[in-house]
Order: C-alpha cells, then sequence, then structure tokens
C-alpha cells in the first residue's frame, strides 16, 4: 500500500516505486546477480537512466545503482504469453551465470479486453515533469510534440490545456471520457443535443480531451433517443422579420403545448411556456386546463422573478387574449402582442423553445410515457444551460453571470471551480462583485451577437423566399 505523500506521486515516479520496493524484497535473490528488468513504459527506463533528479529520486538511483540492472522496454503479455516469455529468459540462461528476470507491469497488457489502453495524458505528463520525449519518437515527431506540449500545465497532479481564450481545460483521460460524454448527453444536464451543442457544453464547462469532436460525434451517432427524435429543418418561403429586443426579460414569447397524448399520471394535458427574447431563460409549467386563471397564476410568477415585462407575444388562442388577460396586461401596462393564425412564425421564438423541450422530453422518457411532466423540470435545466448559437452564451450565465455547477464538476473539479472552493471567507464577495460587472459586459457582447446572427440568417433566410405582389384583376 501506499502512503499518504506517495499516493501523489507521479505515474512515472509511482512505477519507480515498485522497482525499489521490489529489489528490497527480494535482495537475497539479486544481491550477486545480473537482473534484467523488463519495463513497459519508456518514461520508467529514462527516469532510471537520467543524471538530472532531485534528493529523492537521486536516492531512488543510487539504490538501483548497487545492483546489476538491464532495463528493457517490452509489451508484456498476461498468462500463458507472461510464462512463456520468462520460461525463454531463463532457457536461455540455462548453462551460464544466473540471471533473474524483474518483471514490472503496468496494468497495460496485450490480449485483455478488461485492461484499458494507455491514456493519451501519460507522455505528455512525463514530458512536462522529466522535459524529455518518448524514446521511440523520431526527431521530426519529437520537435512536433514540443510544439503540442505548450499550451499544456500539471498542476497539483492535474493536466491542463490552455485555450485560444487562455482558460484552462482539465484534460480528461480516455479512462473517464464516457463518464463525461453521458453526463453532457444523457444525464439530467444532457437534453441529447447534437454535436455542436454537446462540444460546446464540454468545452464551457471546462474540460477537453484530443478526440473530444470524434467521440461525441460516434457518442451522439450511437444514440437511439437522438436519432429518433432529429426531426428535419424546414422554411418557409417567406420574408424573415426578426424581432429585435436589447434588454433581459422586457420581451417574453408565451405559447401552449398541447393537447399531450397520454395525459401524465397527474392529469396534466399542457405545458405552457415562456421564453425571454434576449437570454433565451425558459419558463414552463404543466396544466390540467388551458385556462386565463392558470395562464395569470404563470404570469405572476414571472413578474414576481423577472419584473413585469414590456411586451408578450403569443398567438391568438382565447385564453391568451380573454378578458382577465387583457385587463392584467392594461393594469401593469403590459403590451399585448398575437401573431396570426395563418403565420404561427411570428412567435418564433415559443414555437423554438416548444420543440426543444418536446425533444428533451422525448428522449429522456422510459416506457412509462404517462411520467411526462416528471422530466419537464431537468428539461428545463438543459435547456438553460445550453449554449445558444444566437447569443454564444447559455441562459444561465446570462442571467446570473456565470456558468452553472453540474454533478461532475464536483467529481472532477475543473480549475474555476478550485479556486472558488479554496477562497477564504470574504474572497466569494469580491468574486461575485466582479462577476456581476463583467456580466453587463457579457449582455453587452450577447447582444451584439444576436444582432449579428439575426442579420446572417435573415440573409440566407430570404434567399429562397420570393417577393409577391398582387393587383386588381389577379387570379
Amino acid at each position: 500500500s501506499l502512503e499518504d505523500y506517495e499516493v501523489r506521486y507521479s505515474f512515472i515516479e509511482k512505477q519507480v516505486l515498485v522497482v525499489i520496493r521490489g529489489l528490497k524484497k527480494f535482495k537475497h535473490l539479486v544481491s550477486n546477480n545480473k537482473i534484467q528488468l523488463l519495463v513497459s513504459h519508456t518514461g520508467v527506463k529514462e527516469f532510471l537512466l537520467s543524471k538530472d533528479l532531485n534528493e529523492k529520486c537521486a536516492g531512488w538511483i543510487t539504490r538501483v545503482m548497487e545492483y546489476d540492472i538491464e532495463i528493457k522496454v517490452t509489451k508484456l503479455v498476461c498468462g500463458r504469453g507472461l510464462c512463456e516469455q520468462l520460461a525463454s529468459a531463463l532457457q536461455e540462461e540455462v548453462n551460464s551465470e544466473k540471471e533473474v528476470v524483474f518483471v514490472l507491469q503496468n496494468n497495460q497488457e496485450e490480449g485483455r479486453d478488461d485492461v484499458p489502453a494507455p491514456c493519451w495524458t501519460q507522455d505528455m505528463v512525463h514530458f512536462l515533469q522529466m522535459g524529455m520525449c518518448p524514446h521511440w519518437m523520431s526527431k521530426a515527431k519529437r520537435r512536433h510534440f514540443r510544439l503540442q506540449a505548450i499550451p499544456y500545465v500539471f498542476i497539483d497532479g492535474v493536466l491542463f490545456k490552455r485555450d485560444i481564450n487562455g482558460v484552462l481545460l482539465r484534460c480528461i483521460g480516455t479512462d473517464q471520457v464516457e463518464r463525461v460524454l453521458q453526463e453532457f448527453h444523457v444525464e439530467a444536464a444532457g437534453g441529447h443535443f447534437a454535436l455542436r451543442v454537446i462540444t460546446l457544453k464540454i468545452m464551457k464547462a471546462g474540460y477537453y480531451w484530443p478526440r473530444v469532436f470524434s467521440d461525441c460525434f460516434t457518442w451522439i451517432k450511437r444514440c437511439k433517443s437522438y436519432a429518433f427524435f432529429k426531426g428535419k429543418e424546414k422554411l418557409a418561403a417567406l420574408p424573415l422579420h426578426p424581432i429585435s429586443v436589447d434588454q433581459p426579460f422586457m420581451q417574453w414569447g408565451l405559447d401552449f403545448i398541447g393537447v399531450i397524448n397520454p395525459n401524465s399520471s397527474q392529469g396534466h394535458k399542457w405545458i405552457l411556456t415562456a421564453t425571454d427574447y434576449f437570454t433565451k431563460w425558459t419558463e414552463a409549467v404543466a396544466l390540467k386546463e388551458a385556462n386565463e386563471s392558470s395562464i395569470l397564476d404563470f404570469y405572476e410568477g414571472i413578474v414576481t422573478r423577472f419584473g413585469v415585462p414590456a411586451t408578450i407575444i403569443s398567438d391568438n388562442a382565447l385564453a391568451f387574449i380573454g378578458s382577465k388577460i387583457t385587463g392584467w396586461a392594461i393594469k401593469n401596462g403590459t403590451y399585448l402582442s398575437t401573431s396570426s393564425n395563418y403565420y404561427p412564425q411570428g412567435n418564433g421564438q415559443a414555437e423554438s423553445t416548444n420543440k426543444n423541450l418536446l425533444k428533451i422530453i422525448r428522449r429522456t422518457l422510459d416506457e412509462n410515457q404517462r411520467t411526462w411532466h416528471t422530466k419537464l423540470k431537468m428539461a428545463l435545466w438543459a435547456d438553460r444551460i445550453m449554449p445558444k448559437r444566437s447569443t454564444g452564451s447559455s441562459p444561465f450565465k446570462l442571467v446570473y453571470g456565470k456558468e452553472a455547477v453540474l454533478p461532475i464538476s464536483l467529481e472532477l473539479p475543473a480549475l474555476e471551480l478550485v479556486k472558488q472552493l479554496e477562497m477564504s471567507e470574504f474572497e466569494p464577495m469580491e468574486a461575485r462583485y466582479v462577476e456581476l460587472i463583467e456580466l453587463e459586459e457579457t449582455r453587452e457582447q450577447a447582444l451584439q451577437e444576436l444582432e449579428k446572427n439575426q442579420a446572417s440568417i435573415k440573409i440566407c433566410f430570404d434567399k429562397k423566399a420570393r417577393a409577391r405582389t398582387f393587383q386588381e384583376g389577379d387570379l
């Protein structure tokens, strides 16, 4: 077993420690014999042959130099293959001096499906700690490897990569990739979104590995829920008229989803949704009846949390334009805008929200489809933490000024969360004050991104639109 301080050793140091302990334990066998040390990682050999080491490592090397050791890097095999390799080595020395074959295994044997392949981070960590490239690399590959290692840093036993914005992303090992993909695609915060959304969520959360895009693509390709509910994009042949808004929570789009079949186990038939046009923040509630009283309760929940909206956009459903709703709007100074029955895209923000929520709920439902009302809160959470293409940020960040803390963030903490956990008593207050100041700049950038995105979409959308004019006598 390892002591507390030994647990913090690097991968290579732990391997060398095994050699030192093995020599000490079998000293009565190896003292007067030639030793052949078989290791499965080149870093162990380079470590044992290095001359520029600290005091601790120099003591280890001194112990190794007491013996006649020949170090060989080899790929080890398990079971019968390992026995044959040892037997072959011993057979060669039957009529000569004794030779002890000391094997250091790294659980990287070939021929075993349950043993993971070497992690991609091992060579990078070894280079950052030892300053040496793997011996098997050619001169050109070593130069390329050194250039690749520039953005990488090794902090407190964790490998990070600095992105183009200077943010340190935690490097995920091969054995942790599936756990991260499961969290960001399948679990409560996942939502079974497409490739661009999943990769963006992973990077925003502070994680990285070299094959992040290809692994996400392969994972999504195997996802039955995503493939079944992916659907097709449809564009109407009409000119696009984007709705502009420059402040959060001043303009909301409302719509009903329903009647939903089957009803929930609690008798819910409808979902009432509301989306802020600026931050893309979404509110939703399951309802048994689509009436004015339910809508008024929903309005009051929005007002008490986000303030009175200047404009509410909805369709021409009777529940949205009844006397109670109209009276409430006049009392609070809210303008009610309705879209035409012939052009529901006029309330396109609400329609887009409905589509996203339905996709998430369908992909997360189990065999009992009447439990859809229990998935609504998690579907909202998945949508709120998803970075939106139109703003470049997630609704959660545009509302609160920081990204949400996910369950995996506590299991594999990124650098920002580690800094927050290590803050003193008053530092969190100062950090939060800075975040709130930065939030104004973030919202300004989101507004610029929103306007740019709307202009780009209008250009592409209008290419397929045909302006039609009608004159008297036309048929």
